[in-house]
């Protein structure tokens, strides 16, 4: 079962989960190793492209929990 805090690996990516909604949804945002939270992404004018935020609908079940 998936619980809040804790480090995820999904698609080559480390997700910290930061809540469940629903059975089957969960927000998740893009951290390294060590749950760290990275920063968002930038370009050069300083615009955030990506927040790093991930919804997961319906693949709870292929989380790989980081140890």
């Amino acid at each position: 079962m998936v619980s809040k805090d804790k480090t995820y690996k999904l698609d080559n990516e480390y997700l910290l989960c930061t809540g469940i909604y629903k059975p089957g949804i969960g927000a998740f945002q893009i951290c390294d190793k060590d749950g760290v939270i990275k920063e968002p992404v930038r370009n050069r004018d300083g615009y955030i492209l990506d927040h790093g935020t991930r919804l997961v609908f319906n693949r709870i079940n292929e989380l790989i929990e980081v140890t």
